[in-house]
This record gives C-alpha cells, structure tokens and sequence, in this order.
C-alpha cells in the first residue's frame, strides 16, 4: 500500500508506529497521555475516544470529584507535550486535520492566528451572500439593483430604494461584493473592466 492509495487515519497510525509511544502526566490528576494521543488512568486503562460535533476527538473522563469531564485529546496531548512558553490559550492541527492530534501535529496558537490558519488552509470558508447572517440583500435585489443601474438610475436613488447605503450598491453593481452572482457585459463595461 503507498501512502498516497491510504486514508488519513491509515497514514497517522502508520506514523504512530515510527514513532515510540512515550506517556505524560496530562495536566489532570490520574490521567496519562500519549505522543499518540491516546488518554490512559493510572490504573493502565486506555480511553475510548469519540468525536464531537465538531470532528474533534474527546474522552470522559471521570475526576477524583466524581464528576464526568469531557475533554479534547488535542488539548491533553498539547499540554503534556507542546512546550507553551507564550502561554498561547488555544491548539492549532498544523495540517488541519482535526483527528490528527500526534504531538508533532500540534502547536499552540493565539485565537487570531488559529482563526488565519482556518482561512488559509480552506478549513473555514465564510458564507457568501444570502447565507452571510449579516447580508441586508438577497440574490434577487442583487439582480434588481444591477438591472436598475443598467437603467440609469443613480446609486443613491438606488441604496434610497432598497434601504442601503449608496456605497453598498457601488459595490454590488462593480461586482466588488456578490461578486458569486454574475455580472452581465453592459455591467462590465461600464465599470470599465474587460469582458471575458
């Protein structure tokens, strides 16, 4: 098998194997985990491990309170292992799979860098359009305003129509914003801008 034909998680366990198993103190009373990313109690039983909502690998574990914690593997293999002399509050998947959590995947990050990591590796796309919970226009008054500009009305008397500012039409009608809704040729060529 080449490790081009086997899934992610055929390609991390083959790593893990290179790699000797080395456990730490985890940060929580009674608990242990691994380079691997695998949580142990003390007594020597290994955790099961469950994704959340989110993709992400957990276990419960139950502290010396008696009460049941859920907590990320990402965040119990970082602390055992990832030195954190900035005192950075979250943990970044360098690669950006999330159930990848061997120690040399791991980093920790400051919430905008994670946040920029999202965005340059594709793991967040934000909603375009409609879907934006923030959008004020939908598809269809994105056509309506293109096609009034076509008609010559002015960009102010158009925001007054649709309740938008002058600026938010300049926009929509350059193709700057919506820019997944297609202009037409005349919209181009009158923003002075090539027709494909």
């Amino acid at each position: 098998m080449t490790l081009s034909s086997m899934s992610i998680d055929e390609a991390i366990a083959l790593a893990c194997r290179e790699v000797p198993e080395e456990w730490r103190f985890s940060g929580i009373v009674r608990f242990e985990v691994s380079n691997h990313a695998r949580v142990r109690s003390d007594a020597g039983r290994v955790f099961q491990q469950r994704l959340d909502r989110s993709g992400r690998p957990t276990v419960v574990i139950r502290r010396q309170n008696g009460k049941s914690t859920t907590v990320y593997v990402h965040r119990l293999a970082a602390f055992a292992f990832v030195p954190n002399p900035q005192g950075k509050p979250e943990v970044n998947h360098k690669n950006g799979i999330k159930t990848d959590n061997r120690v040399e995947n791991l980093e920790w990050v400051t919430r905008s860098e994670n946040q920029r990591h999202a965005v340059a590796t594709g793991l967040h796309v934000s909603p375009r359009g409609e879907k934006n919970a923030k959008a004020r226009l939908t598809v269809d008054l994105v056509q309506k305003i293109r096609s009034m500009s076509r008609s010559g009305y002015s960009v102010v008397r158009i925001g007054r129509a649709m309740g938008v500012p002058p600026t938010t039409i300049h926009s929509v009608i350059s193709g700057k914003t919506w820019r997944h809704v297609p202009l037409d040729a005349a919209v181009l060529l009158a923003a002075g801008k090539a027709v494909p």
